[in-house]
């Protein structure tokens, strides 16, 4: 059992790392996340943000507890992150801050 947890573990990292790596393309949602919580109810499954960190905790009587968590890179408006639960996949999204554009000042 253990061998399967650390291939899951290993699996999910795998997954935020191919997605990070997207990060630098300029799409809307930087962070097109999905997670399979099959058996898992949206009232079972807990998404939080603190101190840059991304944490989803599904927790049920049948399936036990599965607890994930990751680094958002500093350019994630993490007032814009969104979740959903749609036949047992999890799809967490977001977008970057949107780039500061320089003001122009005229000189008098």
């Amino acid at each position: 059992m253990t061998w399967y947890l650390n291939k899951l573990y290993k699996d999910f990292d795998d997954v935020f790392d191919r997605y990070y790596g997207g990060f630098s393309y300029g799409k809307k949602s930087v962070l097109p996340l999905e997670l399979n919580l099959a058996g898992y109810k949206r009232d079972e499954v807990d998404v939080n943000v603190k101190d840059g960190i991304l944490y989803i905790d599904a927790k049920n009587e049948k399936y036990g507890s599965r607890t994930y968590s990751c680094y958002l890179d500093a350019d994630i408006d993490v007032s814009t992150i969104s979740c959903s639960l749609d036949l047992g996949i999890l799809r967490v999204d977001a977008e970057k801050i949107p780039e500061k554009v320089p003001k122009k000042i005229q000189v008098k």
